[in-house]
């Protein structure tokens, strides 16, 4: 995994052309790993996250937007939990 591939494709630098539609959801750029192993890298990125987002934090002149998508299946359990 080429991790500064993955993030020129993934930035937004000029918003105003940003479209969401343009975004192939099914894409993984090249990142080709079975689920125990994403577990892993979930778990470090999370902690890493969490770090960078208190430097953000403290620092009060930034913020992050994180899109997230659920699939049809988040949506089902989502709603049936009501």
């Amino acid at each position: 995994m080429k991790l500064k591939k993955i993030i020129k494709h993934t930035r937004v630098d000029r918003p105003e052309k940003f479209r969401l539609a343009d975004c192939d959801p099914a894409d993984t750029h090249g990142v080709d790993v079975d689920k125990e192993m994403a577990r892993i890298y979930l778990a470090e990125e999370i902690e890493r996250l969490a770090d960078l987002q208190a430097r953000l934090y403290a620092e009060g002149r930034w913020a992050v937007l994180v899109i997230l998508q659920g699939m049809d299946a988040a949506a089902r359990t989502a709603s049936s939990s009501m």
